[in-house]
């Protein structure tokens, strides 16, 4: 089943046709996902963290792991069905932005360690090598993602554990320099975040640092205009320790925390044309603190804690 729906994805094209750019009654609908299947497990059990696919490949970047060993740097990749283990990322990490960038590599920004972290660390699959990029002031629990002309956007997060931030950076993930955005409306921690073109959308998190979710803002920061916009709330209430990931111009906001510790297995999908939510397929077991990317039509969902301290090392598809 695991190699049939790799295929499957293999054969994904994510590209418009040339001949009927100008008819868009010729364009046929995307095809968007409907069910859930199950895929291999990692090797090591994780949440809080990074997930980045890298054309069919999926990787799965360090995280948080179990009490007796937390602080992990693992890399490991799920190609053609398997997961395989690569070469570790220097410094441990959890709670970061990954950055992937047009030339098949991509960059980890932000999280934390034993300590703050500053370096920008680009892993390059072709010579399963990372190096450093840069250096930016850390925060952790930051959001953001790649946006055109090899850049990121990061914003929110805590530079000092107390206090959240609406601070807001554009990035170029080549030369490492960081240039300052409008600040996000509020401050905020622990929200999930994704990119669509120049656009970064944030939605919910929390205004505290150690406390659950508090926040049901869907907000979207334009690199283009450098301006913020309010959206329509997300309308499962408060939420943190969710993912997000963009879908053919949805949103799909997937498990995290509502008002307890408990996890969430609901799945919202967002309409960017219409400013509409709608919900979609539920998880097939609730998930928080998970990584989710997009490949080709399939939404991959990696890791996370269904009950805290305890992570997992399970990933699902959501596919058509």
């Amino acid at each position: 089943m695991f190699l049939a729906l790799f295929s499957t994805l293999s054969g994904c094209d994510d590209k418009t046709n040339d001949s009927a750019a100008s008819d868009d009654t010729s364009t046929p609908p995307p095809v968007m996902p409907t069910h859930w299947e199950p895929l291999p497990s990692m090797a090591n059990p994780r949440n809080g963290l990074g997930c980045a696919a890298i054309g069919e490949d999926v990787y799965a970047i360090a995280g948080y792991g179990f009490a007796s060993d937390p602080f992990r740097r693992d890399l490991e990749v799920l190609s053609g069905g398997k997961w395989t283990t690569k070469t570790e990322m220097s410094t441990a990490r959890d709670y970061f932005v990954t950055a992937p960038r047009s030339d098949g590599s991509f960059v980890v920004i932000g999280g934390f360690s034993k300590g703050l972290v500053n370096q920008l660390l680009r892993y390059d699959p072709a010579g399963d090598a990372w190096d450093s990029v840069g250096l930016v002031a850390n925060r952790v629990s930051v959001s953001g993602g790649s946006i055109s002309g090899d850049r990121a956007v990061v914003t929110g997060g805590s530079y000092n554990w107390d206090d959240p931030v609406t601070d807001t950076e554009i990035i170029d993930l080549e030369s490492g320099e960081s240039t300052p955005g409008a600040p996000a409306p509020d401050p905020f921690v622990y929200a999930a975040s994704a990119t669509i073109g120049d656009k970064v959308y944030v939605v919910g998190g929390t205004t505290n640092v150690f406390k659950l979710g508090t926040m049901d803002e869907l907000r979207v920061y334009d690199a283009a205009s450098d301006a913020w916009t309010q959206l329509t709330p997300f309308p499962g209430g408060a939420i943190d320790g969710h993912a997000m990931v963009a879908l053919h111009d949805h949103l799909f906001v997937i498990g995290g925390y509502a008002d307890s510790a408990n996890a969430l297995s609901t799945v919202w999908d967002y309409e960017v044309a219409t400013d509409t939510w709608t919900e979609a397929d539920a998880l097939p077991n609730p998930v928080a603190d998970a990584c989710a990317v997009a490949v080709g039509d399939t939404i991959v969902v990696v890791g996370g804690t269904r009950v805290p301290g305890e992570p997992i090392a399970e990933a699902v598809a959501y596919v058509p």
